[in-house]
């Protein structure tokens, strides 16, 4: 359950897109959506907190919903730490993947306790993150010249922005077996990415991340305090398996 939770924080945060698209940008519009894709450019160190919601059918046609906040740090965009505030089954808990070492922790710092999972590299994991971010904020960058994708923006009565991406096949989204052929992507007042929905509109389901924190381009020396963890004065236990 944690470790399919750190692909899904991961891999639904930072989208992996492949398509072809028709803009409905305007000259306004097309401003405020480039203002708020460089804001990442040049990003290494980030850190903030994010909330996920879910609303999708089970196999039975029962609907069913999931919830996670959490917050999160990377480091070089290599290493990462997330820190789980719900569900309660997860709370307390820091899922810590270490780049260098080709580790995964799971660490539980009250009980100064924690288990471990080897890889061999980032593709060891079956995802490299570092790749996902990078091909999908190059998607948004160049978004505006991808012909035959269609995308509606508008602003509410307040001058915010909300960017409707439709797909189509056969570049519909498709995660954890589950299709979504509409993503939608609000921004706040600063023109920052506050919320991305992905949405199936013929079946009602939807996976919603709000960014509730974030912090791009933190001092190393700052974001680095969050990846000195003492993990000899730690217990492994055996949980994930800590391989040979």
């Amino acid at each position: 359950m944690r470790q399919y939770a750190l692909y899904a924080i991961i891999a639904l945060i930072f989208l992996f897109l492949l398509s072809t698209a028709f803009s409905g940008f305007d000259d306004e519009s097309f401003s405020v959506w480039s203002e708020s894709i460089r804001k990442f450019s040049g990003m290494r160190n980030i850190m903030g907190k994010i909330r996920i919601e879910t609303k999708l059918l089970d196999k039975n046609g029962n609907w069913y919903s999931n919830h996670f906040l959490f917050s999160f740090y990377s480091r070089d965009l290599r290493d990462y730490r997330i820190d789980f505030d719900e569900p309660e089954m997860l709370k307390g808990l820091t899922l810590l993947y270490q780049h260098r070492e080709g580790l995964l922790y799971v660490i539980n710092f009250e009980k100064e306790q924690y288990a471990l999972q080897r890889f061999d590299g980032e593709e060891g994991m079956g995802f490299n993150p570092t790749e996902a971010l990078i091909n999908f904020l190059d998607f948004l960058l160049n978004i505006d010249s991808t012909p035959l994708l269609q995308i509606d923006p508008t602003v509410d009565e307040n001058g915010l922005y909300t960017f409707r991406i439709q797909l189509s096949q056969p570049d519909i989204l498709t995660l954890f077996q589950k299709e979504y052929p509409m993503i939608n992507i609000s921004l706040d007042p600063s023109n920052s990415i506050n919320k991305i929905t992905l949405v199936n509109e013929k079946t009602g389901e939807y996976l919603a991340f709000d960014i509730l924190d974030s912090a791009i381009n933190k001092r190393e020396a700052y974001i680095n305090e969050y990846f000195r963890v003492p993990l000899q004065d730690f217990t492994l236990i055996e949980y994930l398996g800590s391989g040979d």
